[in-house]
């Protein structure tokens, strides 16, 4: 009775080790019209890629627990070939996850160790010498030692037993925190991507002048801007940038003159020009306080101004100031839309360390060394974001 227990575990142990079944199935490629969905929506494309990167992952794993080497190498895909929306590259996340579902099903004998190979051995050699025993003690009647050497080997067969669950919860622990890993790593993945940061942006802006002088007129003035951000290219300074703004400030004299042969009087228009550049200090507001898809910040910065004013259709001599400034703004930005902008408020002291002079025809409006004001508003576009997933990076 029990050689005919210990032959229907072999059997049953055998049985369950011959079937080769991959731990996840491949979906089908899509058909050529549905692939032109995907070609529409970077979204769906990026997903449908993922998934058969992660399908690889698992069918590897699964061959390595086998103790075969995969015949395919698998490789996550880089965020710039993902948001190139190319079919290609779905096809060949789907020939590499296919191939190794293939090689799975073509492996003999499916998940087993050398282990187990040697139980199986033991098994055959015990199970013929079990036969042999049984003839012999047959022959010699002799039952009590017929039942003593089965006891034996039963134990030591249970001791076996152990040791091989021992192993498969040791395999099954490392499958596990592989796949924990892998999934990390491609949540990160997502969380990077969705993390965007500008290296240079280009702001236009509408400005109002304060001159603090009632023999000048400022009107509402346009105004450009580039600003720098060095974290995402050097590594540090992950709250400054730099700016370079220029200023078109539409100034004019309540001093005025009069056309020959005729009695109306026309203001001093000035051409005037005013260059900056300094250093912000950001406060990310955002990370203060939880705020979902905006980057909210408050910016402090000092720098230098150049500046010179000309009138319009004169031989007047140009002149020409400069000074320090302080500037502080309010900001409010969105990188991760289909359209990527930010809006900020900003409000800017000047003192002139050359006299604030305007040249007339016949006189010179000194203004001295003043502090002037600007008041703008603006929007901000990236023109170069950073876009590389660094898996592990926080």
């Amino acid at each position: 009775m029990k050689h005919l227990l210990l032959t229907v575990f072999a059997f049953i142990v055998g049985i369950s080790l011959n079937a080769a079944e991959p731990i996840i199935k491949i979906s089908p490629l899509p058909p050529n019209a549905e692939l032109e969905m995907y070609e529409d929506s970077e979204g769906l494309f990026t997903q449908k890629t993922l998934d058969y990167y992660k399908a690889a992952v698992l069918l590897e794993s699964q061959l390595k627990m086998m103790g075969l080497e995969p015949a395919t190498e698998t490789f996550p895909p880089t965020l710039e070939e993902l948001q190139d929306v190319d079919v290609a590259l779905l096809k060949k996340f789907y020939r590499m996850a296919l191939n190794l579902e293939n090689q799975v099903k073509s492996s003999p004998d499916g998940l087993y160790n050398k282990k187990i190979v040697e139980l199986r051995e033991q098994l055959k050699v015990k199970d013929a010498r079990l036969f042999e025993l049984e003839d012999e003690l047959f022959q010699q009647n002799v039952i009590n030692k017929h039942l003593l050497f089965y006891q034996e080997k039963y134990s030591e067969l249970i001791v076996q037993i152990d040791s091989l669950r021992h192993e498969f919860d040791k395999l099954f622990l490392d499958y596990s925190q592989k796949i924990w890993k892998h999934d990390t790593e491609l949540r990160q993945m997502y969380e990077q991507a969705a993390k965007r940061q500008a290296i240079l942006s280009i702001s236009a802006s509408g400005n109002q002048l304060f001159m603090g002088n009632d023999n000048i007129n400022e009107d509402i003035s346009p105004g450009v801007a580039i600003n720098f951000y060095p974290k995402p290219v050097l590594g540090y300074g992950r709250l400054f940038d730099v700016w370079v703004e220029y200023l078109y400030p539409v100034l004019n004299a309540r001093n005025s003159f009069q056309l020959k042969d005729n009695n109306d009087k026309y203001p001093y228009e000035f051409s005037t020009d005013i260059i900056s550049s300094g250093i912000n200090m950001s406060i990310p507001i955002s990370e203060l306080i939880e705020v979902n898809d905006f980057n909210i910040g408050f910016k402090l910065g000092g720098g230098f101004f150049w500046g010179n004013a000309r009138l319009f259709n004169s031989n007047v001599p140009k002149s020409d100031w400069q000074g320090q400034m302080v500037r502080m703004e309010f900001n409010v930005a969105n990188y991760n839309s289909s359209v990527p902008m930010g809006l900020y408020v900003a409000y800017s002291f000047y003192h002139y360390s050359k006299d604030l002079r305007f040249n007339l025809p016949e006189q010179v409006l000194n203004l001295g060394k003043p502090w002037t004001n600007n008041l703008q508003i603006g929007i901000t576009v990236p023109i170069w974001v950073n876009s590389s997933i660094n898996i592990g990076a926080k």
